[in-house]
């Protein structure tokens, strides 16, 4: 029968071990954790190009409103001026 190890060189193995696992575990969570970052990067890049494009069309809507802004006002002030005139021109007598 083999001499049993002292339990001082037992207590040491089981530590190293232990170590050994929670070595093993954390490489597997670094990497899981890193492809996890890879994916949101991945999905962070494709929602900036979306913010951008709809920044873009909101920008376009914004331009297109102040033109329409801009010819109702000026319909505004056509309308007054006609409205002027209409008043102002004496009542046509048979």
């Amino acid at each position: 029968m083999p001499p049993r190890p002292h339990s001082s060189e037992r207590n040491t193995r089981v530590g190293f071990g232990i170590l050994a696992l929670l070595l093993a575990i954390a490489l597997i969570a670094a990497a899981f954790q890193t492809n996890q970052v890879d994916e949101l990067s991945g999905q962070v890049a494709g929602l900036q190009t979306e913010l951008s494009s709809t920044q873009a069309a909101l920008n376009r809507y914004e331009s297109r409103f102040s033109e329409i802004r801009s010819s109702v006002a000026e319909l505004r002030a056509q309308f007054g001026e006609l409205e002027t005139l209409v008043e102002e021109q004496p009542p046509s007598t048979p």
